[in-house]
């Protein structure tokens, strides 16, 4: 027998909500240490204020004696869990945004989504720091054992995509069909949906009296709404007044404007169903004056049997923001006129949302309402349409996303513990499913061995400087990049040139004079360089990734050994500073230059550590493009997290 599925409301099926979006799902597995860092970063939020907060809660984290336990405790995954506490870092400054209810009773948490409340939904660690808030203000029955339930750590387990729903027989499709753009009706015929009709109300003719539109100042759109509403409740209408969001309908209730109204009411998703069905049933009633939501702006019928308030002219919806399309714009009228009543609607817009949809305001002023509603109206058409092509670049990745993460679980359902964790490893580090949501700049360090046997190399070095500057600051902005080059050679050279430091830079001019100075040499009398020294000393400057480049392996004694065939003791040792590096959560990407495979298994030691173990992170340095590449996608990566590399694959491979 095949899946059926008959689709309601169309435009919400092939919409932003739904088509190109995913489903993530993640472990939850409690960790003391993950929860005494949840509590250590919300204790202290206020002291990272500057504008690279996110990078500054994380390396707070990364030097407080929990995070050090859970590197100790588990070295393998020391880059998922880095990630993850950037993540805590980005969802601790945008936790206090989320719309949430509280269920005291039932002490449950619960996010406002459209005309309900979701209390299982979790979102990363803003549910945590959402619960940690909750506890602050001393609400909370049992703090204690609540805040261990919900204190987790969270581990990405896949993205499955809304839209692949594999094979099933869609009967049809239903809703405003008529209102479907054509970049709508490519979604809905992606699904096998060719055939339309339309079927006239059995009520007869639409007895929809027209819709005004006004035009306002954004201080004086609170005024304006007041106006209009109480005009019309006292010609005897029922008014709906639909506010965008949750926060802006909160904020009209806290203006004065708000006690100005006439006999209102206020209808919102975290009311009780009955609550909820009590306030819908009197609302298209004489003189009432109903505040909600763009949830409650579909699908909801405001229907009245008062024969008094049909010769008064019926229900009125207020729409207080631009609708994202014209299925929008018809469902939000639509709640008024129903089953052949008369009914009217009005928008009353904000020059500020106008200039979202990039008309000319000014020339918009000048014309009459219906024309001003014409030009709105084109302009909302072509701003769906725009849209709708970003659409499909998220389902095309979706999509893939999905792919990986069916791939994963049916691999990692046949595998012993070992191999299972060696591929959702590599799965992690291959297809991030976390997006920090603020843009963070980023330092990465080359450790680049400046020895006389990499002297061939230096131009090649020089393009790759100026071209990942470039392509990141494309990318994501001037300013968010600051590389670090610093040049190491081995302990017989001269002290001096040990080492040879940029300083963080990001202009590019002032790097490429630093790096077209140093002239390679030096390196005798053995083949091992100075890596671990280099190592040492890159540590001390706070990257936040560090490329580590050479044809050489470091030396193999331990810290306190003297090296054979130089005059030197060792202050530390390539093995203790991977493990210092892996403490931090600073990733090394470690790149061989030539096919000594003694360089290779001694990079992938350093590396490893720190989490960096996946395929493609210690390899043989090919070409110029190969580690161009690799450095910006890194950069992108840490700065603005997988939707910005998937951007840069588009642009440049």
């Amino acid at each position: 027998v095949p899946d059926i599925v008959l689709v309601d409301e169309v435009d919400v099926f092939m919409g932003e909500e739904f088509f190109g979006q995913v489903h993530s799902q993640v472990a939850k597995k409690e960790v003391p240490e993950v929860r005494e860092i949840l509590k250590f970063l919300f204790q202290n939020r206020e002291k990272f204020s500057n504008k690279n907060k996110v990078r500054q809660a994380a390396n707070a984290v990364f030097k407080t004696k929990w995070w050090a336990q859970l590197i100790k405790q588990h070295p393998k995954w020391a880059g998922v869990l880095r990630r993850e506490v950037k993540c805590m870092g980005s969802d601790l400054f945008d936790f206090e945004n989320d719309i949430v209810h509280y269920d005291k009773e039932r002490e449950r948490l619960g996010y406002i989504k459209r005309d309900g409340v979701e209390y299982d939904a979790v979102y990363r660690y803003r549910t945590a720091f959402t619960w940690l808030r909750l506890a602050e203000q001393k609400v909370l029955h049992n703090p204690e054992d609540t805040l261990k339930q919900h204190l987790q750590l969270l581990l990405p387990a896949g993205d499955f995509s809304y839209a692949e729903i594999g094979n099933p027989t869609i009967l049809g499709v239903s809703g405003t069909l008529d209102s479907l753009s054509k970049s709508d009706l490519k979604v809905v015929n992606h699904f096998g949906i060719r055939d339309y009709s339309s079927v006239g109300s059995i009520y007869g003719k639409s007895n929809f009296r027209g819709t005004t539109c006004t035009l306002v100042a954004d201080n004086d759109h609170f005024r304006e709404i007041v106006q209009k509403a109480n005009n019309l409740a006292e010609l005897g209408r029922a008014v709906i007044v639909i506010f965008d969001t949750q926060r802006e309908m909160d904020t009209f209730i806290e203006s004065v404007f708000y006690a100005k109204l006439a006999s209102k009411q206020i209808l919102q998703a975290s009311m009780s169903t009955k609550d909820k069905d009590k306030i819908i049933r009197s609302a298209a009633s004489c003189g009432q004056i109903t505040l909600t939501t763009r949830g409650f702006g579909r699908g909801v019928d405001y229907v009245s049997f008062d024969p008094l308030l049909h010769e008064r002219g019926g229900a009125a919806v207020l729409v207080t923001f631009v609708p994202e399309s014209m299925s929008e714009w018809v469902q939000l009228l639509g709640r008024v006129a129903r089953e052949g009543r008369p009914g009217s609607g009005a928008f009353i817009l904000t020059n500020s949302s106008l200039a979202n949809l990039r008309l000319d305001l000014a020339s918009l002023q000048t014309l009459a309402p219906d024309k001003q509603l014409a030009q709105i109206k084109q302009a909302v058409n072509e701003r769906h349409a725009e849209n709708q092509a970003v659409l499909w670049q998220r389902y095309e990745e979706a999509k893939k996303s999905d792919g990986a993460s069916r791939a994963l679980q049916r691999s990692v359902a046949h595998e012993g513990l070992e191999e299972a964790t060696e591929k959702y490893l590599r799965f992690h580090e291959q297809t991030p499913t976390r997006q920090i949501s603020e843009i963070v700049p980023t330092r990465i360090m080359i450790l680049g061995d400046a020895t006389g046997s990499m002297r061939e190399l230096w131009a090649m070095f020089l393009s790759i400087i100026k071209h990942v500057l470039e392509r990141v600051a494309k990318l994501a902005g001037n300013n968010m990049l600051e590389l670090r080059w610093v040049a190491y050679r081995d302990y017989s050279d001269v002290a001096s040139s040990l080492i040879q430091d940029s300083g963080w830079l990001s202009d590019t001019l002032s790097l490429l004079s630093f790096v077209e100075r140093i002239v390679p040499a030096g390196g005798a009398p053995d083949f091992p360089e100075a890596v671990e020294h280099a190592l040492q000393y890159g540590r001390s400057t706070n990257p936040d990734l560090v490329f580590l480049l050479g044809d050489a392996w470091p030396h193999v004694e331990k810290m306190g050994e003297k090296l054979e065939n130089h005059h030197h003791w060792l202050e530390t040792d390539y093995q203790h500073e991977a493990e210092e590096f892996a403490k931090l959560g600073v990733p090394i990407h470690s790149l061989v230059v030539g096919e000594l495979s003694q360089t290779f298994a001694a990079f992938e030691k350093i590396s490893s550590p720190t989490g960096y173990q996946t395929e493609g992170t210690t390899g043989y340095l090919k070409d110029a493009e190969q580690l161009t590449h690799l450095m910006c996608k890194n950069a992108l990566k840490q700065i603005g997290g997988a939707d910005m590399v998937a951007q840069y694959i588009r642009v440049y491979q």
